[in-house]
């Protein structure tokens, strides 16, 4: 099995992309506050090593991106998003990497009080669910055998799926270690098609229950 790496978005993934300029530039994201309290900075740490946890795995498969996705408030609404936040990725795997840098521009709806909208895919909707936000509202898990089938509206990153053959994936909700309360996603991401994930699910599962998680 290829070796693994744990990288954080603010300590050099821009020097990991020299395919970015393959592809259009992808969306801006909307500015946003992150303010990591004590508590936040406990759940950043928990879920490094859930993800440390699914890398060391032996089941891992290669051509997988797993990635963490937290709430964080845009004005008055509650949006998730990834940058900034822990992944794990097959290395060497440019096109997950760049995959990875698309999905950072991203910021999904986390309200539930909110409708999802059509968006005009590129991440503009303030309305805008997704997977990630789907998962993080339901609080059920979602998995597809390929992303290429969705619609824009139902996966709202297709196109770049299409680009980088993005396919299989599986993203389960992640709940504080007392109480119901959602506090994020991690969402597995392959380079080929899957149509059981029994395996991932447990293997997540343990990963999230190791780190103190579930």
């Amino acid at each position: 099995m290829e070796d693994w790496e744990i990288w954080m978005e603010e300590t050099g993934l821009s020097s990991l992309s020299p395919l970015q300029s393959a592809v259009a530039s992808p969306p801006s994201p909307a500015p946003f506050n992150i303010s990591y309290g004590d508590g936040d900075l406990s759940l950043r740490k928990r879920m490094m090593q859930a993800l440390r946890y699914i890398k060391d795995s032996e089941s891992t498969e290669p051509n997988v991106l797993a990635q963490v996705w937290v709430p964080v408030r845009q004005g008055a609404k509650h949006m998730l998003t990834t940058c900034g936040q822990p992944f794990v990725v097959a290395s060497p795997n440019d096109v997950l990497i760049q995959y990875r840098t698309v999905s950072s521009t991203y910021l999904f709806s986390a309200g539930e009080d909110e409708e999802e909208g059509d968006g005009d895919g590129c991440g503009h909707s303030q309305a805008l669910v997704g997977l990630p936000g789907r998962v993080f509202r339901r609080k059920l898990p979602e998995w597809t055998p390929n992303v290429q089938y969705y619609s824009v509206n139902e996966y709202p990153r297709v196109a770049h799926a299409q680009h980088y053959n993005v396919q299989g994936t599986l993203a389960l909700p992640v709940f504080e270690p007392q109480g119901q309360s959602c506090v994020g996603v991690v969402e597995l991401v392959m380079t080929g098609q899957k149509i059981n994930y029994g395996p991932e699910m447990d293997k997540v599962c343990r990963a999230l229950q190791f780190a103190q998680l579930h």
